[in-house]
C-alpha cells in the first residue's frame, strides 16, 4: 500500500500543477487519498483531503447532486474526526449524552447552528471545536452513572447544552 500511495500522491501534484482546485480529476485524486489514509488508519490526512474536496464542491453548487455529495463529505469527515479525536472513553459518555434526548428535538434544537457552523469555518475545524468544548463535561459525566446527576453536571456547565446538543446532532448525522 506505501507504494500505492507514493503513487497516488505523485498523481494529485501533477493534477494540483496543472488543474483548477475544483477539477474534477484533482477531485478524485483527493477522494482516491483520503481512502487510502483512512484505510491505513492515518486519519489526520484522510480528513485533510477530504475536507479539500469539500470546500471545492461547496463553491461549485451543482444543483442537488452537489449538495448531496457536500452532506456525504461533511459526515465522513466527522465519522473520520470521531475516530481522530474522541477517545472510546469519551466516545461512549458523548453516545449517552445523545441518547438522553429526543433525536427529534436535538436535530431541530441543534441542526441551524450546525448549518451555521460548518459555514463559516471548515468542517474538521468545527468539530474541533465541539469537542474542545465537550471534554470537560464528559470528564465530569465520567464520574457517575446516574442519569440525574449527568443531567445536574451539563446544567450547571455554562455553555455546556449547547454544545453536547450540536455535537449529538453530528453524532446522529454519523449514525
Amino acid at each position: 500500500l506505501r507504494h500505492a500511495l507514493e503513487y497516488a500522491q505523485k498523481c494529485m501534484q501533477r493534477r494540483e500543477a496543472k488543474l483548477p482546485f475544483d477539477h474534477d480529476d484533482l477531485l478524485a485524486s483527493y477522494r482516491q487519498l483520503a481512502v487510502m489514509y483512512e484505510h491505513n488508519e492515518d486519519y489526520a490526512h484522510a480528513v485533510v483531503y477530504l475536507e479539500k474536496v469539500y470546500l471545492a464542491q461547496k463553491r461549485k453548487k451543482d444543483g442537488q447532486e452537489a449538495v448531496s455529495d457536500i452532506q456525504h463529505l461533511l459526515v465522513n469527515i466527522w465519522k473520520l474526526k470521531l475516530k481522530l479525536v474522541v477517545e472510546p472513553q469519551a466516545y461512549a459518555h458523548l453516545q449517552q449524552c445523545a441518547e438522553m434526548w429526543d433525536p427529534e428535538e436535538i436535530m431541530t434544537l441543534n441542526m441551524p447552528t450546525v448549518v451555521q457552523g460548518t459555514s463559516r469555518q471548515p468542517p474538521a475545524d468545527y468539530f474541533d471545536e465541539l469537542v474542545e468544548g465537550a471534554l470537560p463535561v464528559l470528564t465530569a459525566m465520567h464520574t457517575t452513572e446516574d442519569h440525574e446527576e449527568k443531567q445536574r453536571i451539563i446544567d450547571e456547565t455554562p455553555g455546556s447544552m449547547e454544545t453536547l446538543g450540536q455535537l449529538s446532532c453530528v453524532m446522529i448525522l454519523c449514525s
